[in-house]
């Protein structure tokens, strides 16, 4: 056998590979139009980006209204310390600043508020404290109420994200479907001897034409950098089991999740004492509207070839993020037992808790719920969208071609 021979057997087999884990079969010739018909360009931007992007929304409002609810304890425990050991209350600007803390509390999450401001009850030492007090219990119990709700959105956030990477298995095997029927229609291309007319152009252009900083002008390029870009979810699960295992654990460090710039976005992971952040920037690439030759038949098989190959590393980035739905869980039954006050810090294991510690704890596991939902979102957001759009200019590519005239007799 030929050595050229074992390379294309080889080559072949890859792709069989691919398919198959993918869970595709070959896609008939009378099938191509059908499967090309398939809206999943609108199901991409209204299930996964979308979805994603509200999802970053609502761990951005689940974080602040932690911070609220801290604020408030701070606020209780104050107004409680000026009653202690012979303490006679707060004076008028404390109380009217813990009157407002929780009218801004009542107007953003509906938490009545039962203590007004009165300015009588300075009249007497009785009066004061009796006020300061009630201003402790009612923001000590506005500030449970929050934490009860901030844990709830957490477990409807881990709900999500099961959802959101349960469903993205729909999505990468109808794109590898898409990218059969195209390798399908370029063999029946090729054998028809169509070729497109010179002067032939497709659009090529936004985010996903964005490579290594630059717009480029080859789909194809684009499709080989979305493996780069899926690896980064190999992170999840590392940074989940980090704060499993230890809040302050996680060596201070920024990781760049998207090293060749696919989609024109900046991506890093941040790790800095004890808490993660995900960082999400426009890339500096300039985007034009910007039109290409069509892709060849054989340059549609490529792209179809190399899409599948995206869609098996995206594959086995979800199961990286599967893995660690398990410790997501652990992380989110720690956040109920310290916003309960039925579990100790981390740090203080053995010793006496304090509020700094309970607080740093809490907010190192919602941020790594946020890092962890976003990176998942954003990654699948943007890889499948670049994914979608290259095989949407190999569709286009092969409209393009026309079958040879035949010679007049």
């Amino acid at each position: 056998m030929s050595t050229f021979a074992t390379m294309v057997r080889k080559s072949l087999a890859r792709e069989s590979d691919a398919a198959t884990e993918l869970g595709v079969e070959p896609v008939a010739p009378e099938q191509v139009e059908e499967v090309l018909a398939d809206p999943i360009s609108a199901d991409i931007q209204t299930e996964v980006v979308a979805e994603a992007t509200d999802a970053e929304v609502g761990t951005a409002e689940m974080e602040t209204a932690a911070a609220t609810a801290d604020e408030l304890g701070d606020t209780a425990e104050t107004l409680e310390a000026a009653t202690a050991d012979g303490g006679e209350g707060v004076d008028e600007a404390a109380a009217q600043m813990a009157v407002a803390a929780l009218e801004r509390c009542q107007r953003a999450y509906g938490i009545a508020r039962k203590v007004s401001f009165a300015k009588e009850s300075f009249a007497t030492k009785t009066g004061r404290k009796q006020l300061t007090l009630q201003l402790a219990r009612e923001a000590d119990g506005a500030s449970k109420t929050l934490w009860a709700r901030v844990v709830e959105t957490a477990q409807n956030l881990w709900a999500w994200l099961k959802n959101f990477v349960a469903g993205l298995f729909d999505k990468r095997k109808r794109l590898a479907t898409r990218a059969e029927a195209l390798a399908t229609k370029a063999d029946e291309v090729l054998k028809s001897g169509a070729k497109p007319a010179a002067d032939a152009k497709i659009g090529f252009s936004g985010p996903a034409s964005v490579v290594g900083g630059q717009q480029v002008a080859d789909p194809l390029k684009a499709l080989d950098a979305v493996p780069s870009l899926v690896a980064g979810l190999e992170h999840a699960k590392t940074l989940v089991e980090a704060t499993a295992k230890d809040a302050s654990g996680v060596s201070d460090s920024t990781i760049d999740i998207n090293p060749q710039g696919v989609g024109n976005v900046a991506l890093t992971l941040k790790f800095e004492g004890g808490r993660v952040t995900f960082n999400k920037e426009a890339g500096k690439a300039s985007v034009e509207a910007k039109e290409i030759a069509p892709l060849s038949a054989d340059q549609v098989k490529q792209a179809a070839a190399k899409a599948k190959a995206a869609l098996v590393a995206l594959g086995k980035g979800e199961a990286e993020v599967k893995a660690a739905e398990k410790a997501v869980g652990g992380l989110i039954g720690k956040l109920k037992a310290l916003a309960t006050g039925k579990e100790t810090s981390v740090e203080n294991k053995g010793g006496t808790d304090t509020k700094v510690a309970h607080q740093a704890e809490r907010g190192a596991i919602l941020s790594k719920l946020r890092a962890t939902s976003s990176l998942t979102g954003t990654i699948a957001s943007v890889s499948m969208t670049v994914i979608d759009a290259s095989l949407t200019v190999a569709a286009k590519s092969l409209a393009a071609h026309k079958a040879p005239e035949k010679a007049k007799a």
